[in-house]
């Protein structure tokens, strides 16, 4: 029997147990499994983290809209 899963992830990326999920998702799929993960966008920098970013010297960030 074949199954669909889905995982879900606060964010993608790849340490600790989001590395570890994309080992499982990996070995399912090799099995014969439909895998899917699922995560957030990533969110644009707020206001407050944007001038945080200016005061600590780093200029002020561009928002990279993911694809």
């Amino acid at each position: 029997m074949k199954l669909r899963i889905t995982f879900l992830l606060p964010v993608l990326g790849w340490s600790g147990g989001n590395r570890v999920v994309a080992i499982y998702a990996q070995w399912l799929s090799e099995q014969g499994h439909t895998v899917v993960l699922v995560s957030r966008a990533a969110m644009a920098p707020t206001l407050v983290r944007k001038v945080k970013s200016v005061l600590r010297g780093r200029g002020w960030p561009r928002h990279q809209p993911v694809p």
